[in-house]
């Protein structure tokens, strides 16, 4: 576990009061959880482009017959590269067919 220290960091006061009162905190621990929730954050966005760069998230063939192509994300430009996305449409949304008599 790591140790606390006391550091002289410039917050906005009436925000981090804020964050204490909506969490029941003090504003010490609101302070040290939100550091906690930013850096969970940012492991999660790496761990997320790791799988992206193995193609975890690659269209299956099964993910293209429900929903079309799903556009791929340039890591250069944070783009997306094609706009192909076809919402599946369920039986039930469909008009119903009309008889030829």
């Amino acid at each position: 576990m790591s140790t606390f220290v006391r550091k002289n960091l410039i917050v906005d006061a009436e925000a981090v009061a804020a964050l204490a009162l909506a969490r029941g905190t003090s504003e010490s621990e609101a302070v040290r959880d939100a550091v906690a929730e930013a850096l969970a954050a940012e492991q999660t966005v790496q761990a997320l482009e790791v799988l992206h760069q193995v193609g975890a998230f690659a269209d299956t063939p099964r993910t293209r017959k429900l929903y079309g192509s799903i556009p791929a994300i340039d890591p250069q430009t944070l783009r997306v590269r094609s706009v192909e996305v076809k919402p599946r449409r369920s039986p039930r949304s469909q008009p119903p067919a009309t008889r030829a008599s």
